[in-house]
């Protein structure tokens, strides 16, 4: 199902809102992360503002049925991300938004990453860093990545974008 946060402060506190979600941790079994939209959003009048997202699954993929992920700080000193990653298996999400933060999606061992769109936002024009390392397969939405750093890497297949190609 869906999965939301928010977190609100009126005066000068920090407002943070976490989601985080561990799966097979302890290797007791395997499987997926199934999830629906998952948002977390913070609101700091003029204190800090943080928004982060992170599921990690150690023995299996996350799925997010097609449904969208949003990490969202607003007023205040931003801070927001979203970090996806999974050992053993597939990992599929929609869209990720992080206004102006960062974005990690990691697959190890075995399993690929297809992603939609990576955005920063309406207003926030670029992230801060995207970070995308595949065991197998990389695929996602954008045409063109824009973000103050840019990882990319491709365990199996090829990687072409733009003006960008590997093979």
């Amino acid at each position: 199902g869906d999965i939301s946060t928010t977190a609100v402060t009126a005066d000068n506190g920090p407002a943070s809102a976490y989601i985080n979600v561990q799966a097979n941790r302890y290797g007791q079994v395997s499987g997926t992360i199934d999830t629906g939209t998952v948002t977390t959003s913070a609101s700091g009048t003029t204190g800090a503002a943080t928004s982060t997202v992170t599921l990690n699954n150690a023995d299996g993929g996350i799925d997010t049925q097609g449904n969208n992920i949003l990490a969202q700080a607003v007023a205040g000193s931003l801070s927001d991300s979203i970090s996806l990653t999974a050992t053993n298996g597939d990992i599929s999400a929609a869209g990720l938004t992080s206004y102006g933060g960062a974005v990690t999606v990691t697959s190890s061992v075995s399993g690929n990453i297809t992603l939609g769109t990576l955005s920063a936002g309406s207003s926030y024009g670029a992230l801060s860093s995207i970070d995308l390392e595949s065991a197998g397969t990389l695929t996602f939405s954008n045409q063109t990545l824009s973000a103050g750093s840019i990882k990319l890497v491709v365990g199996s297949g090829d990687l072409s974008k733009g003006n960008m190609t590997r093979s």
